[in-house]
């Protein structure tokens, strides 16, 4: 196989070394990207598509939606090797645009019509959204305003505008909040947060599977394992809100990608903060940003090869479901493809996982798995789908079967990240965004918040890269990460 500085190219007859950025453009040009180069893209190419429709089927979501998938398969074909400045650049272009289409939409879907009647409550947001711009362009140009302050004053603007969000949109008609403080009351109670009535909201079954739901209510409870409830039963106690902790989770993101690496982590971090939708997914309830924020520390603790990595991934396992998912590809976190270790940090982290779930699970086995895993094995095909299974059933006028499709796609994506990911934490995160973006691609519902999480990875994965790393410049097929 042919090194990336293969003989008679025009890096090698320039006499340019190979990780120089001259012989990365004799290699062909702005196209040339680096791995880490096309994950940013990606992230900041679907960030921007969710604000186009919501995370529905739409035509520029599904344009977004066939550049995203572009730009990871060009990051796990790439052997460019890595020029941090050319990805400092992707990112910069990406929060540039992000905070201009955050700006020309309105942040949430049902925000209170009496808004613009409250003269300090309605500029909060706005007012918000332009210092974080103003403020982000100085650091991109590399002279922060603020200076060291500069950063952690974007993070607490983008705090500010999220709990603007709970004023602004203060009821929404959305089920995950309804499942949220029910199971918070019932908890605070001693009842059995996962053996539960609510009343339906959107007064039709079409959302939900044979035998879960009526026109009046859905019969289930919670639907989210038990680390979900106890993180959004503390703001529901608190304050009276369960979002309260998904605003916190993510400033604490926010900072937690910065501190993943060098000048790219703290330009990941502010494509992270000006993501179009974030405030669309916090508004609905959505707990994929507490994910992100566990999947960000679970990355920082590996890469410092901290003993508590271990209790990370197994809350993050008792917190969604699919994080089953991410098993497969421990060793990459671990650091090392032998697998006495990653072995072992799968054991602790299924005890940890089985120690949170177990009370739950014990008190009614039936309906807890009623509630966290017959109710979504239930659930409908939703042609509005952000995914190619909902394109074709636009296409043909049929639902697909999604069943096996999905069961391959999540296979091939696994097999593809374990031949090309680095045993890195970055190489971990990149898998992980490639896996769970495979399963959404033809799987019953890809809606907004699954899709945020897939961003949220991929700029994990970008933040925690090591350039200097010297893996990075071999002819290694392992590239990714």
């Amino acid at each position: 196989m042919l090194s990336p500085q293969a003989a008679g190219s025009p890096g090698a007859e320039s006499g340019e070394p190979p990780g120089s950025p001259a012989g990365q453009l004799g290699r062909g040009g702005a196209v040339a990207l680096s791995p880490r180069a096309w994950l940013a893209v990606a992230a900041w190419t679907l960030g921007s598509g969710l604000s186009l429709g919501d995370g529905h089927l739409d035509p520029g979501g599904v344009v977004c939606l066939v550049l995203t998938w572009a730009a990871v398969v060009a990051a796990f074909l790439s052997r460019t090797p890595e020029d941090p400045r050319r990805t400092e650049r992707v990112l910069e272009a990406g929060v540039v645009i992000q905070l201009a289409m955050l700006m020309v939409k309105p942040p949430g879907e049902y925000l209170r019509p009496d808004l613009a009647e409250h003269p300090f409550l309605a500029p909060v947001f706005p007012v918000a959204c332009i210092l974080m711009a103003v403020l982000s362009a100085t650091l991109i140009v590399d002279r922060p305003l603020l200076g060291r302050a500069t950063f952690p004053a974007v993070v607490g603007l983008s705090g500010i505008a999220a709990a603007w969000m709970l004023v602004a949109s203060p009821a929404p008609p959305i089920d995950v909040l309804d499942f949220a403080r029910g199971s918070a009351r019932a908890l605070a109670q001693g009842d059995n947060p996962y053996d539960l009535h609510f009343p339906n909201v959107y007064g039709h079954t079409r959302y939900f599977g044979p035998g879960f739901a009526t026109d009046e209510s859905i019969d289930v409870g919670l639907v989210y394992p038990p680390v979900s409830l106890l993180l959004t039963a503390a703001g529901e106690w608190l304050v009276g809100d369960s979002r309260i902790t998904l605003v916190l989770a993510l400033i604490v993101t926010a900072v937690l990608i910065d501190r993943l690496g060098g000048r790219a982590a703290r330009l990941a971090a502010l494509l992270f903060v000006s993501s179009p939708r974030q405030y669309f997914v916090l508004e609905h309830g959505w707990t994929e940003p507490l994910f992100v924020c566990g999947f960000a520390l679970l990355l920082l603790l590996a890469s410092r090869q901290s003993r508590g990595t271990p209790v990370v991934l197994g809350a993050l396992l008792a917190l969604k479901q699919f994080a089953v998912l991410l098993l497969p590809l421990v060793h990459l976190l671990a650091g090392e493809l032998r697998p006495r270790r990653s072995l072992r940090l799968v054991a602790a982290a299924l005890l940890v996982a089985g120690l949170v779930i177990a009370p739950f699970f014990l008190r009614d086995p039936g309906a807890y798995l009623r509630s966290t895993v017959l109710f979504h094995l239930a659930q409908p095909f939703r042609p509005d789908s952000l995914n190619f299974a909902a394109l074709w059933a636009w296409a043909t006028g049929s639902a697909p079967p999604t069943t096996v499709p999905t069961l391959a796609c999540i296979g091939l994506a696994l097999l593809v990240a374990l031949r090309r990911c680095r045993p890195t934490p970055s190489g971990f995160a990149a898998g992980s965004a490639l896996v769970l973006l495979a399963m959404l691609a033809w799987s019953k519902q890809a809606h907004c918040n699954y899709l945020y999480l897939v961003v949220g990875m991929l700029l994990c994965s970008v933040a925690v890269a090591d350039p200097g790393d010297p893996a990075a410049r071999t002819g290694d097929r392992r590239t990714v990460g």
